[in-house]
């Protein structure tokens, strides 16, 4: 029921005329309102916000690239959110789920005598530690009416940001190699 309804039920004449003009406005009114409460209330989710996600994005370091689409500012400020700060493998396995991403890290240990053997990889110079990322390609976002904005890509992939992700939190002295399978 529109809310000009509800108003004509508190009256118990029908007026008529300049009335009726007056309820129909004031229930415009009333129905805009509803509305713009319900919008509200998605606003206090960062995986359902618009109008404040620039608030969201301060309020967890999560500068928007140029390009990116409202999903994908959702996605990284949500993905920020469930950060925990861990260092072992399985956390950033977690972390990449997250962004849709299945990977395997394999951790390769530098080469040290007494301990490896003829064959064994070097590894890279500048790092005690590598990972070796294997990742396929999850689905790409796409185009969804009410989720997304007229001039955004009609379909994009996240593996940069899942990289960009895995290279801000990974041990300092580790170097990634990301290998798509």
């Amino acid at each position: 029921m529109l809310h000009k309804e509800a108003l004509k039920l508190l009256t118990p004449l029908a007026l008529g005329g300049g009335h009726d003009r007056d309820i129909a406005i004031e229930g415009g009114h009333l129905d805009q309102a509803a509305g713009r409460g319900s919008d509200l209330l998605a606003e206090q989710f960062a995986s359902s916000a618009f109008e404040v996600l620039e608030a969201w994005e301060r309020s967890y370091a999560t500068a928007p690239l140029y390009d990116d689409s409202v999903q994908v500012r959702r996605n990284r400020v949500v993905q920020k959110m469930s950060e925990l700060g861990r260092l072992d493998r399985a956390y950033f396995v977690q972390m990449a789920a997250v962004l849709g991403y299945d990977i395997i890290i394999e951790e390769l240990s530098p080469f040290m005598p007494g301990w490896s053997g003829a064959g064994d990889e070097l590894g890279d110079d500048d790092s005690d530690w590598c990972w070796r990322v294997y990742y396929a390609e999850a689905d790409a976002y796409v185009f969804r009416a009410g989720e997304s904005l007229a001039g955004e890509l009609l379909s994009y992939s996240l593996a940069d940001l899942m990289q960009q992700m895995l290279e801000n939190l990974k041990p300092a002295d580790t170097f990634v190699e990301f290998i798509e399978v």
